[in-house]
């Protein structure tokens, strides 16, 4: 059985949640082209902005599909990683612009409240993009959890 059969049969068993823990990011499309400007040096005029959800939250929305209920646990809104690329006209990314601003205070609460909801859920999963918020020991703290009651963690 692999694990998403897994996952699911989980699921439809217990007619539960899933909690999704881990780095959850924003992931900007700023589409426009470059020109010379006045200052000697390439200037990027934006087109459009396109925002979606990345790594754990897209991993949220993905499950939120499945008609269940999710819960996801990460950087809060305003703390998430933001990665930006600007894309020229046929679509190649000419710059990426990583925002990795945290806030240690806000991750302390997330975690916490993970491993409190962990009991309740049909399954876990996790999602590292290496962003911070699933250090070693923490993983650890979700997997033994998970065991303790029995709980699917993928």
């Amino acid at each position: 059985m692999n694990l998403v059969d897994r996952l699911r049969g989980g699921i439809a068993e217990r007619r539960r949640s899933i909690v999704i823990v881990g780095d959850a990011i924003v992931d900007r499309w700023v589409h426009g082209r470059t020109e010379e400007s006045q200052d000697g040096c390439h200037k990027f005029v934006q087109e459009k902005v396109v925002t979606t959800p990345g790594g754990a939250a897209n991993a949220e929305q993905c499950l939120s599909h499945w008609n269940i209920n999710t819960y996801l646990y990460s950087f809060s809104m305003g703390d998430r990683p933001v990665k930006t690329r600007f894309l020229d006209a046929d679509g190649s990314i000419i710059f990426r612009w990583d925002d990795e601003r945290q806030d240690p205070g806000a991750k302390r609460w997330a975690c916490e409240q993970a491993l409190e909801m962990i009991r309740h859920a049909g399954a876990v999963l996790l999602s590292d993009y290496d962003k911070g918020f699933l250090t070693p020991g923490f993983v650890q703290q979700v997997v033994t959890g998970c065991r303790q009651h029995s709980i699917p963690c993928i």
